[in-house]
């Protein structure tokens, strides 16, 4: 409720608010409370819908990463370690490590690119560890590609459910990958 200087908790549990603003709506929520009733409270929005009908999700994760440097990769993960863009601040992908783990459960659109140096063969894929990266497993093998001349740009995507805390990473399958920074990204969405 509202205090006249604030928003207040009614009682113990979680807060929601809808708001109908001048044809616009605007949905919140408060994280759980357990002090009571008039416990001041933060609202966060998490959804509005403009008077035009355009839907903003402002904390669905959407993230964008390049690599730091030019680099060819012969085995390993594939590390794109600075960021461009974290819609949300979500952390959820690793630039020590290259991996990124779900935030909560969905599907995920996973997006990759990469460059096949002269006279190579390149070929990457989608890892999934479903026990807090212990062990991963091979889901998507993504195209072979050779370059007799010059650098030849590869971009994959692939749609994946994953369940909150599953984790994937892009890793070596065969021949030499190079990634660069600004020329190959790593980017994930989440879709629904």
């Amino acid at each position: 409720y509202a205090t006249g200087s604030g928003n207040a908790y009614l009682a113990n549990g979680h807060a929601n608010l809808i708001y109908l603003n001048d044809g616009n709506i605007n949905c919140y929520t408060a994280p759980q409370n357990s002090s009571g009733a008039g416990a001041a409270l933060t609202l966060v929005e998490v959804l509005s819908v403009n008077t035009n009908g355009y839907v903003t999700k402002p904390k669905n994760l959407c993230l964008s990463y390049t690599a730091s440097s030019s680099q060819n990769l012969t085995s390993g993960t594939l590390i794109y370690a600075t960021e461009v863009f974290d819609v949300g601040d979500s952390n959820a992908y690793n630039t020590s490590t290259g991996v990124f783990t779900a935030p909560v459960t969905g599907v995920y659109n996973v997006y990759h690119e990469y460059y096949s140096p002269n006279n190579a063969n390149a070929m990457t894929q989608l890892a999934k560890s479903t026990n807090n990266g212990s062990s991963f497993t091979n889901v998507k093998f993504f195209g072979r590609q050779n370059s007799p001349d010059s650098y030849v740009s590869s971009g994959f995507q692939h749609l994946i459910q994953l369940d909150v805390n599953d984790q994937v990473k892009i890793t070596v399958k065969e021949g030499t990958v190079h990634i660069n920074s600004t020329y190959t990204h790593f980017q994930v969405q989440l879709v629904q």
